[in-house]
């Protein structure tokens, strides 16, 4: 930067400085240092003040790039002298600002004195914008809704409930909303901004379905089964009855409807969604998709629900694993439930008593435990990658503590002398491995920490009991842990600082 330039941008700084000097405050802060002023000091200052020029101040009006806005800026080269609200009126109306004038910026600007400060004046309105038109969905009645499932008691009709997507003939699936134009603007010289224009949208019709005859912009299935996003539908096997030894295991690329139960011993595989109107009980049913239980899941620990999102009416002494969230409409007894989203218990029944109960982002439940203290877990903030982990932590402990019992007989040998050189050299790699295994297991502990710390900051899991918590039921967030042990009732478990916090 030339020698020139920096002497122009000093001398613009300093013409600023000065012009913000308070002539009053500046003999205050005097009087304050050195005491009173004398007579000779204080008339010399207001003397040099009369001499100043009086000059009338200048009026300027600015805008932004699109007129949306004005601003005003009074600029005084000599002795400051009041302006009025006309002059500020007049000058604003010569600028060709006539819309949107801000009475607060004409006010700041008499009341403040303000000199050399621009101050916005006058506000435009930009046009609102329109929306084009567009095709929304509609994916199934209300009563897919799980809360709408709900009984004035309290209790869960799963009755109601029914797959994911799963429309019937005639059925709405989509309709048309119309585009809603926008309101048009102006800007601060009263030119008025017209909004963008809006677009119409055509159904984008399939064979699936047609339009319906009663309102044009309404969408209807011409046929059952299951809606895809492209209003598609593809069709729905139904198995009428049980899955037994009449129909053996089923395996079906698609969606599945199984108006029974499915039987102890059989299995059910499927590429899409499945639904069974009835119980599982001891046998194993595993979907891409969505399962919907509308009775109970019991048996003797012998059975296996898996799915993205896993509703169930109740669950006993059986394991369901869930990708996205499980939701159970009465209780959930002596059985394990993992989902890598939430674990919903909805209704008065809603209540989990023994096993363990396992989500990354959160449980809600109504009861958890009861008054026999039956050893009840509940787990949050915990994921697959961690559950991994742990699983190559404990397999890598098992082969160190088979290590380690090997050595203990090496270094008994060594005591009585009897070792020989090719047992030496053997120990010195056992004691090797020893210390890699260690350093591993100390590294793959140190990941879990840190995975663990991510989730519970990035998820914020929590655990809800809505009436009671019972002694012996154990809470666990992360890698903390906390033990019940007297009843607490409507809590809310979250991590706060290192510790759980149970919050009403």
């Amino acid at each position: 930067m030339s020698e020139d330039k920096l002497n122009k941008e000093q001398l613009e700084e300093d013409l600023a400085f000065i012009e913000k000097l308070d002539i009053n405050r500046l003999k205050y802060e005097i009087s304050e240092e050195l005491g009173e002023l004398s007579d000779e000091a204080g008339v010399l200052l207001e003397e040099a003040e009369k001499k100043r020029e009086v000059i009338p101040p200048k009026i300027e009006v600015g805008f932004s790039q699109d007129k949306l806005e004005a601003y005003l800026k009074v600029i005084a080269h000599g002795k400051p002298v009041p302006i009025t609200e006309d002059e500020i009126r007049k000058c604003l109306k010569e600028n060709g600002v006539i819309k949107g004038i801000l009475e607060k910026g004409i006010d700041e600007v008499l009341v403040e004195k303000l000199i050399g400060q621009e101050v916005a004046i006058a506000r435009g309105k930009p046009p609102s914008e329109g929306k084009d038109g567009y095709i929304k969905p509609i994916l199934g009645p209300k009563k897919d809704c799980l809360e709408d499932c709900i009984d004035a008691r309290g209790r869960v009709d799963f009755k109601q409930m029914r797959q994911s997507n799963l429309i019937e003939e005639g059925e709405v699936v989509a309709e048309k909303v119309p585009p809603a134009p926008g309101k048009e603007g102006y800007d601060v010289t009263g030119k008025k901004l017209l909004p963008k224009p809006v677009k119409e949208v055509d159904f984008n019709l399939t064979p699936d379905v047609g339009i319906n005859p009663e309102n044009k912009l309404q969408l209807v299935a011409l046929k059952s089964g299951i809606l895809k996003k492209d209003l598609t539908i593809d069709e729905i096997i139904f198995i009428k009855g049980d899955v037994d030894f009449s129909t053996g295991n089923i395996k079906y690329k698609k969606s599945l409807i199984i108006t029974g139960d499915v039987k102890t011993g059989f299995s059910v595989s499927c590429g899409e969604n499945v639904e069974i109107g009835g119980c599982v009980e001891d046998a194993e049913v595993v979907a891409e998709g969505d399962v919907v239980v509308k009775q109970g899941f019991i048996g003797t620990n012998k059975g296996l629900i898996k799915g993205r999102n896993v509703t169930i009416g109740h669950v006993k002494q059986q394991k369901v694993v869930a990708s996205g969230d499980i939701v159970i409409g009465g209780e959930v007894i002596h059985s394990t439930l993992q989902a890598s989203g939430f674990i919903k218990m909805l209704g008065v029944r809603g209540i989990v008593i023994g096993g363990s109960l396992t989500a990354e982002k959160g449980i809600e439940v109504i009861n958890a435990g009861n008054s026999r203290n039956i050893k009840t877990i509940l787990s949050v903030g915990h994921n697959k990658e961690i559950s991994d982990i742990e699983e190559q932590i404990q397999e890598l402990k098992k082969t160190s503590l088979r290590v380690e019992t090997v050595l203990r007989i090496f270094k008994t040998a060594v005591k009585v002398k009897k070792l020989s050189e090719g047992k030496k050299l053997m120990m010195g790699r056992l004691l090797e491995t020893e210390n890699r295994l260690a350093g591993e297991i100390k590294k793959l502990e140190t990941r879990k920490f840190e995975s663990i710390e991510n989730l519970l900051h990035e998820e914020k899991p929590y655990i809800k009991v809505v009436q009671s918590i019972f002694p012996n039921t154990t809470i666990h967030i992360g890698h903390l842990k906390k033990r019940i042990t007297t009843i607490m009732r409507n809590k809310r478990f979250i991590y706060h600082k290192n510790t759980i916090f149970a919050g009403a």
